[in-house]
């Protein structure tokens, strides 16, 4: 019997759902539906049901945050998501930097998505062999983290939208710079800014000086001399900061720099 199952799921799993009427096809069917293996080595029929529990409630908690991503995405969709170096500086471009940031985030995830389901119908179509098992659990892990990514990213997505990004005089221009550069292809500089952001550096981007959101000194604003305290100590905080790395990971894959228009 699976170890990781404990006598409390087991008995969530008897009060939630009547096993025993459901049919065997009934419950491979439905494992099917979500991913998930038919039956695992040293499962019994409760443990596969736990499981069944388990992956069905991470499908709903997904579609849940499949249909915010899809309505914050056609929020000002007429927008175009294209940073531009020297909106950061105006006072009179914040909000729409709100609205191309939000964007170019909801942007992202979905291109992910979209990859992850590529890979799984390349597979399908491959001869089933050990190999492609273990390459169909490589993409399957992938999509956990997705779907773990999209949650940690939506309290930023909502502050985005509302404008009420905490710390917002420092943390625009810090997020700005590693989506302003991740849209240029320009992997190591995104990756630079991102350490600075999650170190609580304000990070602005090469070259410009004059700023309008909050005064500071030139040498400042290049440098990101002035420093948020204690950024990384804001779970939430920390969890979005975590997932905008994923998407750059992501990017460097899906849009190589050799591929840069």
């Amino acid at each position: 019997m699976v170890e990781d199952n404990s006598k409390e799921d087991r008995s969530v799993c008897l009060t939630k759902l009547d096993y025993k009427s459901l049919q065997k096809d009934e419950i491979n069917s439905m494992l099917k539906k979500y991913n998930e293996p038919v039956q695992k080595t040293d499962e019994d029929d409760l443990d596969v049901l736990i499981r069944l529990l388990k992956a069905e409630k991470t499908h709903k908690r997904q579609e849940r945050i499949t249909r915010y991503l899809l309505k914050e995405g056609s929020i000002y969709s007429s927008i175009n998501f294209k940073l531009n170096i020297n909106d950061v500086s105006r006072e009179d471009c914040i909000d729409k930097i709100y609205i191309q940031m939000r964007r170019y985030i909801i942007f992202l995830v979905k291109q992910w998505d979209m990859k992850i389901e590529e890979n799984l119908s390349d597979l399908v179509r491959k001869t089933n062999n050990e190999s492609d098992n273990l390459t169909i659990e490589k993409v399957e892990e992938e999509k956990k983290m997705v779907v773990e990514t999209k949650r940690n990213l939506v309290p930023l997505l909502v502050q985005l939208r509302k404008k009420t990004l905490k710390n917002n005089n420092e943390l625009i221009p810090s997020l700005f710079s590693v989506l302003y550069y991740l849209q240029q292809r320009n992997y190591k500089l995104s990756n630079d800014y991102y350490l600075k952001l999650s170190i609580g550096n304000v990070a602005w981007p090469i070259g410009v000086i004059q700023v309008g959101i909050h005064a500071r000194s030139a040498q400042g604003k290049i440098t990101g001399e002035k420093q948020i305290a204690n950024i990384m100590s804001d779970e939430k905080t920390r969890k979005w900061i975590t997932s905008i790395k994923r998407l750059i990971t992501f990017a460097e894959k899906r849009f190589p720099t050799e591929e840069r228009p």
